[in-house]
């Protein structure tokens, strides 16, 4: 399973990601539109770079992206991205979708294709058909049935937005994303790889309780992260930008978990 962590547009997340030696990184059109070159070029080593179009941020905002300028900043910058979605929407514009995933392939782009979990069933059949590779988003009521036909046929799925740790062990999709890593440490959420999973803590959490947890404490301080930078005390919360290497670093331990006798 490739993990890919999503949010490095954002400076602090980006320089942690760095220092932690993440090569697998998404990043969203909609949020870094410009200066990919000097994005990539900024890590100081290779990268798979997983473009996303930004259509849920959009969503959310009420704005919209605009495909021909999405389909042209993908040429001007195929060079530095590894894989890219379609630009997607909700399931009541799936006519939308489908006629954006049209347009790219007209254009000779290769997108891979999204699907929804609330759209009809029908569509994801359809596309295991089609594509090799789909990105799934939304709930995980369906992801039974979703991964069983991907596998039948030979299909990889990538898991939009989602790391659980439970999850990801349960199906072992192809690759997967999300913010977790760096989102959880703005609400004091600390994520220990524990030999089998990940297992989150709050930093308000009893001492003895983190640093039980907190195993090869020597390990972490090659990175200049030591205990007392993750633990709320009296005088404040743990260091954020500490807590984000921290949690890259476990989540990168735990991919590792999920790949042994599967890659």
């Amino acid at each position: 399973m490739k993990l890919y962590f999503a949010g490095c547009q954002v400076r602090e997340m980006q320089d942690a990601a760095r220092i932690c030696g993440v090569k697998n990184v998404l990043v969203s059109y909609y949020y870094l539109n410009e200066n990919l070159k000097e994005f990539v070029e900024s890590f100081g080593y290779e990268i798979n770079l997983m473009l996303d179009s930004g259509g849920f941020s959009v969503r959310n905002r009420d704005r919209k992206i605009n495909v021909s300028d999405y389909i042209s900043f993908i040429k001007r910058n195929s060079r530095y991205i590894k894989y890219y979605f379609v630009l997607d929407n909700k399931r009541e514009m799936l006519d939308e979708t489908k006629h954006n995933l049209e347009l790219m392939e007209n254009e000779g782009l290769n997108p891979i294709p999204i699907y929804h979990t609330d759209e009809p069933f029908e569509y994801f059949k359809e596309l295991c058909e089609k594509y090799p590779y789909i990105g799934v988003g939304g709930a995980e009521h369906n992801y039974r049935n979703i991964f069983s036909i991907a596998n039948e046929n030979n299909v990889r799925i990538h898991l939009l937005g989602n790391t659980s740790p439970t999850t990801l062990l349960k199906y072992k999709p192809y690759s997967a994303d999300s913010v977790s890593w760096c989102s959880g440490g703005k609400f004091g959420h600390i994520y220990i790889f524990n030999g089998y999973t990940l297992k989150q803590f709050h930093q308000r959490k009893n001492r003895s309780v983190l640093l039980h947890s907190i195993q090869n404490e020597e390990f972490y301080k090659q990175y200049n992260v030591d205990f007392e930078d993750l633990h709320f005390s009296k005088e404040g919360r743990g260091d954020y930008y500490k807590m984000l290497i921290f949690n890259c670093l476990n989540y990168l331990k735990f991919a590792e978990f999920v790949n042994e006798g599967v890659l």
